[in-house]
Order: C-alpha cells, then structure tokens, then sequence
C-alpha cells in the first residue's frame, strides 16, 4: 500500500500523570501528491484506556493547482426525468487546494444537443480553497433518452489537465396543472 505520510516528533511513548495532559506532535511530510484524509490513530494508555483520533491532509506540489470535483470526473451525470423544453441544471464543483489558479479554460459538450454548458470561460479558481460551480444545462425538446459527454478543460494543474462527465436525461411531458377550485360571486 502507499505509505502514510504522518510521523510522530519525538519519543513515541511517554508518561502522562493522572489527570494531566502532555503534547504530542504529528508531522505530515506527504512525498507525493494525494488526499491523505481519514487516517486513524490509535493513542494507548493502557491495555483498557485507548482513543481514536483521525489525520487528514492533502499532498500537493508546490507551484501548481490541485484539482478537486465533485463528482468525480469519470462519473455520469444523470439527469433524471427532464420535463421537454425546460431547462434543468446540474453543476461540476471545483475547488482548488493547491497554491497557485486553477483556470477552466473551456467547456465542451458533444452528442445530444439537449446538454449545454452556459457558463463563460475561461473561469480561474484562486487558490488555496478557492471553489467555483460549472453549470451544465438539459433541455430536451421532446420525449426521449438523451446522451452526451461534458468535457472541462483544464490548465493550472498538470495531473488533471481535462475532467470528462458522461450526460443522460430522459425527456418526459410535464404534468398538466393541477385543476384548483375557483369561486364566483355574483352581486
């Protein structure tokens, strides 16, 4: 398995007096690139007295942008039932956790021309934490199945230079109004 970049400074055990506390650092020195999140430790203090505390940290490069989506790119957006010609959004969510900008330069969409992409580009995500919604847009004009494929272009960070989302919706006839009471008052 890869290894976990987490060590502990200085001696590994020590006492610690009834009702006292005593510091215990934790270096993170990740050597490569990766969310290092949910790493549980277990501290001991005796065989019966023991506690969980859980490390995150995220490896980054130096000089560069970290890509971070939800959802993940490879993953299918589903639209679900779509009423025909009214548009209905879902959104990529970018956040940058490296420390320079992460810039979509572009965004295209290819197959069915119910899937759009409105949003103007190209769209830089500062960094350190900086996150930012692409929207992407289905408006089948009939009954059916649509497909396509969103592809975000990326630049800023060399592992992930594009992200690649499969589309599917299904065209359906929105439901008519629901009939209501009306009330006439003759004078």
């Amino acid at each position: 398995g890869t290894a976990v970049p987490y060590t502990v400074v200085g001696s590994k055990t020590f006492p610690v007096a009834a009702g006292a506390s005593a510091p215990l650092t934790i270096r993170f020195a990740p050597t490569a690139r990766g969310d290092y999140s949910n790493v549980r430790v277990v501290i001991v203090n005796t065989a019966e007295y023991f506690s969980f505390v859980t490390l995150n940290g995220i490896g980054t490069t130096a000089g560069s942008a970290y890509a971070v989506a939800s959802p993940a790119g490879g993953s299918t957006i589903n639209y679900g039932d779509t009423n025909a010609n009214q548009p209905k959004n879902r959104y990529v969510v970018l956040k940058n956790l490296g420390d320079t900008a992460l810039t979509v330069t572009s965004v295209g969409v290819v197959g069915s021309t119910a899937f759009t992409a409105p949003g103007t580009y190209p769209l830089v995500i500062a960094a350190n934490g900086g996150e930012e919604k692409v929207t992407l847009t289905c408006t089948p004009p009939a009954v059916g199945d649509y497909a396509g494929v969103a592809t975000l272009s990326l630049t800023g960070d060399s592992a992930v230079p594009t992200l690649t989302y499969s589309l599917t919706a299904q065209g359906v006839i929105a439901p008519p109004a629901a009939a209501g009471s009306a009330w006439v008052m003759y004078y």
